[in-house]
């Protein structure tokens, strides 16, 4: 499981994750907090990394969720995970409705629209 996705979990499990100082502080019920720590403790740098990309700003977990079926559908690599990210931070609104309203999505999933890279109809 990658960092991204470990971070996802702990929060929807309802941990408040954010960086401070060079720390990863961690918030919530101290039974998920003892859960979660030895978990996390092993990928600080990365957890850092991340936060910090985020601004200091989490993404909701409901856009989280839209990121990630979007990255599946459109194969995205890293670093177009990176920016949606960056960007969400920012305007999460406009990511929501720009991931939640793409008409090509829809034509691709009804098998509308070929795909080149496969050579086939998704």
């Amino acid at each position: 499981m990658n960092v991204q996705a470990l971070l996802h979990q702990a929060k929807q499990a309802g941990l408040q994750i954010r960086a401070d100082a060079g720390q990863v502080k961690l918030a919530g019920p101290s039974e998920l907090i003892q859960k979660w720590r030895p978990l996390l403790a092993p990928h600080k740098a990365e957890l850092l990394a991340l936060l910090a990309a985020n601004d200091g700003t989490s993404i909701p977990v409901d856009l989280e969720t839209l990121i990630q079926e979007s990255a599946r559908f459109w194969r995205w690599d890293d670093d177009d995970m990176r920016l949606i990210r960056e960007t969400a931070a920012r305007d999460s609104e406009g990511i929501r409705l720009a991931l939640a309203t793409n008409p090509l999505r829809s034509l691709y999933s009804r098998g509308t629209v070929n795909d080149t890279r496969l050579g086939s109809k998704v």
